[in-house]
């Protein structure tokens, strides 16, 4: 891969020689098309990744035409998969989107026509995921999936900031869980999942830009959210909760220590509250992996750095009410990070809840157990934005 993103390249078999081609595209290339031999001449189908979403273009190779997009009114959402008819100029393809885990269309070269072949979920209140996109503290650009609340909900509406994991992953539009789903449609929230600084799919610069002593610019990206919030008529700035799991539970507490002020609740799934804990406890097969993410906690002045950034060293300054969440098996993020959070925070009287599941890990999946976190997420969110106590 010669620059930022993942691009085409065309090798030669004669001779070995390898080409980069498109390297100027400023996204992923993700999947890709190759037409057969037989019949007309087709061009390659490119599928590239951008800011989450999937683009399709064709392109030519031996032409000096740039690459072609084409079925751009398809939904915001992620295309896979695709594959040319055998004789006809017909491109076949897998489409996820807010509404559907997965639709079966086909776009016509020749005509240009996008056929569905594969209904959406048409039960409840259709939903649409776009970007958006902000200036963090540095003047990097930022953006994250935003689904706002069905049209019936009038004036400015509270906010849920779902934070994803990795940190090297990345957040893009699917169907939407049951949970979320009914955060948008019940409760008539504005959904948005950042994709803060650290994750993929933005170059390999964007990649490590949280890297060891840069970690805490991660929070200032939510926080420079957390401005844009302000400023929007459709928005209620005093009425948002900040979420996240693993990587993603890390960061909803750091932005619950440095935005308390901001935010009406923070949402923890199996989130590292103390990073020199985490380290050392974490599965050994982990351990050298994590410490090129966070940093070695072995060098004491890393340690003393990785000690002075942690939730933990900042609960004083969390006074918003707090949901922690984690199974008691977790080998990823030990179980002892959420007893260290929570007994920090019972301590000095902040309102919390405390889930836990003898039979989990380092997620939820057992459905009685899925059922459990999801009611009583619903349930705190639901107190927390209309202002009510979470402990009585």
């Amino acid at each position: 891969m010669q620059g930022e993103f993942r691009h085409l390249t065309r090798l030669s078999a004669a001779t070995g020689e390898r080409q980069a081609l498109l390297t100027g595209l400023a996204a992923d290339l993700e999947a890709l098309a190759v037409p057969p031999a037989a019949g007309a001449p087709r061009p390659l189908a490119l599928v590239s990744n951008e800011g989450g979403i999937s683009a399709l273009r064709l392109y030519a190779p031996d032409s000096a035409a740039p690459p072609q997009r084409v079925a751009t009114e398809l939904p915001e959402g992620q295309l896979r998969n695709p594959r040319w008819h055998p004789r006809l100029p017909e491109l076949g393809f897998h489409h996820v989107w807010t509404q559907s885990p997965g639709q079966i269309y086909s776009w016509n070269q020749a005509d240009g026509k996008l056929t569905a072949w594969t209904a959406a979920d048409t039960e409840g209140t259709a939903l649409q995921t776009g970007l958006l996109r902000w200036k963090s503290f540095d003047g990097l650009e930022i953006s994250g999936l935003h689904t706002p609340p069905p049209a019936h909900f009038k004036g400015p509406r509270p906010v849920y900031i779902s934070l994803h994991g990795g940190p090297a992953a990345q957040a893009r539009p699917g169907y939407l869980s049951a949970t979320l789903r009914a955060l948008v449609e019940q409760q008539g929230m504005h959904l948005i999942q950042p994709n803060v600084r650290g994750s993929d799919g933005f170059g390999k610069r964007f990649l490590a830009l949280d890297n060891g002593r840069l970690r805490e610019n991660a929070t200032r990206d939510v926080s420079a959210l957390l401005d844009l919030i302000a400023t929007r008529a459709d928005m209620d700035p005093g009425k948002v909760v900040v979420a996240g799991g693993s990587y993603g539970g890390y960061l909803s507490l750091a932005v619950a220590a440095a935005e308390s002020q901001r935010i009406a609740g923070s949402i923890c799934r199996v989130g590292i509250a103390n990073f020199v804990s985490f380290l050392e406890h974490t599965e050994s097969y982990r351990r050298d992996n994590r410490r090129a993410e966070y940093g070695d906690e072995r060098d004491p002045a890393m340690r003393r750095f990785l000690t002075e950034i942690s939730p933990l060293s900042r609960v004083d300054r969390m006074r918003k009410p707090m949901f922690i969440v984690h199974g008691r098996n977790d080998p990823r993020v030990p179980y002892g990070e959420a007893q260290q959070i929570v007994s920090a925070l019972r301590a000095q009287g902040t309102p919390v809840w405390f889930l836990t599941a003898e039979d989990e890990g380092h997620s939820f999946t057992k459905p009685a157990n899925r059922d459990e976190l999801h009611q009583n997420t619903l349930e705190f969110v639901r107190r927390v934005v209309q202002g009510e106590p979470i402990v009585r």
